[in-house]
């Protein structure tokens, strides 16, 4: 099959088979062929069952052509396609040029939504869809989004949106959201998450099978770190999260993940088991670093479904590397997976550690999800889930030139891993 892809065949094929690898661990993972997708920014989800739906499109140029649109595949637990591509395109979102930012949740029957980011008037919007992937209805989350948006859903198809929003007053952002039932009918009005004088972003949702959610959002200060080798000048940034129950009632008060003022901690993610409970992983800033000017840590703690702190793991603690942008996934039982971007040696590697519910490692090495593959330098833009049997469904922003020439040099590629025992 030819590397360069057309408008007929659409972008969901595989046009190049990566080499595949196993890790050596006491948990060994074997790596599927890899399908090339397309560009831009992106997301996946997956079910318990393995049922996976990805996304991907907007704000890139792809082919010589301007693609703001957004595509949607679904794949079975095998990871073959299911059914056909889905194209969204942004004449039919509205009075818009461009959609891009897209956010994936799946339900245990395979009823999905697509959240997205419209130009028109920064206005956030979600598409739903039933389980045989045939389009229902779209909805107007609120037109005052600001930043990619991001959605999850229970068991029972309800579904909760976030996303921050630039206050031009105080020129800050912070984060708003909304809960929908089933249908697609708003059973809260849009309310915010963090408060309007705070400089609050990157806000990250999870949530348990009866409804209840978390978010987690970076906060950015203008304050020097003090007492630890984690500082950098004006800026000691903080990881929070608010805590609500499936109705949207916030549950205590916001609590800070992070050391305070003691550390650098940004870019966080949340992933949370069946019954609330939750871990939370992010980027912390080091300024000792071998032979470079700084490094970074990624960092997890892990709390239970009432919010208390169960425990920390230090996931990556080093003076060697610059480690960065981390995601974290987690399955019904609480297993979870944290993957990140290690800058050094360029031109960078994608790897990732399992834990079991207690935080101990089912991998005893850090597993690359990118053997095989020549990363872009600058790329930080891994999104992953994983299913009840601990498959993980992984996309990938990587640079291909040479395996795929006169094609996309910068594509998506969607990747499986699956676990030797789990």
């Amino acid at each position: 099959m030819l590397c360069s892809i057309n408008k007929t065949l659409l972008v969901f094929f595989a046009c190049c088979a990566l080499a595949g690898g196993v890790s050596e661990a006491a948990t060994k993972y074997s790596f599927k062929p890899t399908l090339f997708l397309g560009s831009g920014t992106h997301d996946v989800s997956t079910n318990p069952a393995g049922v996976t739906v990805a996304a991907w499109g907007g704000g890139s140029d792809y082919m010589g052509e301007a693609n703001y649109s957004i595509f949607v595949q679904r794949y079975n637990a095998t990871g073959i396609p299911l059914g056909r591509l889905l194209h969204i395109d942004p004449t039919s979102s509205g009075p818009s040029t461009a959609i891009y930012d897209p956010a994936v949740g799946i339900d245990p029957q395979g009823r999905f939504v697509v959240a997205y980011s419209d130009d028109s008037e920064a206005t956030i919007r979600v598409r739903m869809y039933d389980a045989v992937g045939k389009y229902l209805k779209q909805l107007s989350v609120g037109a005052d989004g600001d930043g990619p948006p991001d959605v999850a859903m229970d068991v029972n198809g309800n579904f909760v949106v976030t996303w921050q929003k630039f206050d031009m007053f105080v020129n800050k952002r912070y984060v708003r959201a909304r809960r929908f039932d089933a249908q697609g009918n708003p059973s809260t009005d849009v309310f915010d998450v963090s408060a309007v004088g705070e400089a609050d972003s990157l806000p990250h949702i999870a949530m348990s099978n009866t409804g209840d959610f978390a978010i987690v959002f970076q906060r950015s200060r203008t304050a020097d770190c003090v007492d630890s080798p984690y500082s950098k000048a004006n800026q000691c940034d903080d990881v929070v999260v608010r805590r609500f129950d499936a109705q949207a009632v916030p549950q205590g008060n916001e609590l800070v993940v992070s050391d305070g003022n003691k550390s650098l901690d940004q870019a966080p993610d949340i992933a949370m088991d069946d019954v609330g409970n939750f871990v939370v992983v992010w980027q912390r800033f080091r300024d000792l670093c071998q032979g470079m000017l700084a490094c970074d840590d990624i960092v997890a703690r892990r709390y239970s479904s009432a919010g208390n702190l169960v425990g920390q793991l230090d996931v990556v603690a080093d003076n060697s590397n610059a480690d960065a942008v981390p995601r974290v996934v987690m399955d019904g039982t609480g297993k979870f997976v944290a993957s990140w971007w290690r800058k050094n040696p360029a031109p960078g590697r994608v790897l990732f550690q399992a834990y079991d519910a207690g935080g101990v490692k089912l991998t005893t090495n850090a597993v690359d999800i990118t053997d095989g593959m020549d990363t872009r330098w600058g790329s930080s833009s891994q999104v992953m889930d994983i299913s009840n049997k601990g498959v993980l469904n992984v996309i990938l922003d990587v640079s291909l030139s040479d395996e795929c020439p006169g094609g996309n040099p910068s594509p998506l590629v969607y990747r499986r891993l699956i676990p030797s025992n789990w």
